[in-house]
Parts: C-alpha cells; structure tokens; sequence
C-alpha cells in the first residue's frame, strides 16, 4: 500500500487518542458527477455538480473522489479514477490515481492530511471547522500541502469532534 505509513500514523494517532466521532460535509464543485468513496463509510453513490452530502464517521479512514464511473443496477460498474474493483460501495480501496483525504478522529485532537501518494484525479480543499486549524488546498499533482511520500509527514490537527468539509474541485 502506497500510502501505508502515513495512513498508519493517523491510525496511531486515534488508538493513542481514543476513537473519537466526527461529522463530514462533501461538496462538488465539479462539472461532473463525482463518487465519494471511503472504506467502510457506506459511500457509493454519485454526488451531482453542486450537490451536498452529510454523513458520520468513527474513528478515522480516507475518502476519495472517483470519475468517470458508470453502474448497473446491481451496484457492478467502473470508474475511470478511483475504482473500487467495479464495486459502487468500496469494501478495498481505489484504484490510482486517487487524490485521498486521510482523517483519524481522536478524544481530543483530529489528525487530517491530503495524500498524492497514490496519484492526483480530483482537486480538492480539505479542512475541519475548528476556526484556528488550516485547510489543505490541493489543486494539482504538485500540491505543495500534500504528502507526496509515505513519510512526508505533513499532517495537521484541529480540536476533535470540530467536524470535516470536503470541496471536490474547489475554485481556483
């Protein structure tokens, strides 16, 4: 796994802090339909152009956009970026490139990166709603807030359970 070091320091993270539980918004702001993923959060379904979704999490886990995605009615398909071995609901995770949001939720800190480890499909603008914690901007391959190797280590932190926001192709 590409991004395994980084996704195991988040996960680190929360077992030292204690799981905690937070609430994310997503947002497209693409010109097309986008597919949130994530393991284990029950993601599957497209989010329209300009279209809000809220859900809750526990603990922590990474969600990513997927494009190009086409699905039958028994939920069996492909995306273009993303991919989830033709799955609508992610039970393994994506397929490169996939730009990931990673997250573990804690008692008393939350722990937030964006990773490029596995490729670059999806802009994106990352954050939680602690009003003193930076949000990721990450608008191509080169993002510089980005972890770009396992062991980048830029990972960030806002008071727990402030709660994510997720902006699928942010403005420029």
């Amino acid at each position: 796994m590409a991004a395994g070091s980084a996704v195991t320091i988040l996960l680190l993270a929360a077992l030292v802090a204690g799981a905690g539980a937070g609430g994310f918004t997503i947002v497209n702001m693409c010109p097309t339909m986008v597919y949130p993923a994530g393991l284990g959060l029950g993601l599957g379904w497209g989010l329209p152009p300009r279209d809000t979704m809220h859900f809750h999490v526990y603990g922590g886990g990474r969600i990513w956009g997927r494009t190009g995605c086409n699905f039958d009615a028994d939920g069996r398909g492909h995306c273009e970026t993303g991919d989830c071995a033709g799955q609508q609901y992610c039970n393994v995770s994506g397929t490169p490139p996939a730009t990931l949001a990673e997250f573990s939720l804690g008692d008393e800190l939350d722990y937030y990166d964006v990773s490029v480890v596995d490729g670059f499909n999806v802009p994106m603008f990352f954050g939680c709603h602690d009003d003193g914690a930076p949000a990721i901007r990450c608008m191509d391959p080169s993002c510089p807030d980005a972890n770009h190797h396992a062991d980048d280590g830029k990972i960030r932190t806002c008071i727990a359970n402030s709660g994510f926001y997720l902006l699928f192709c942010p403005w420029p």
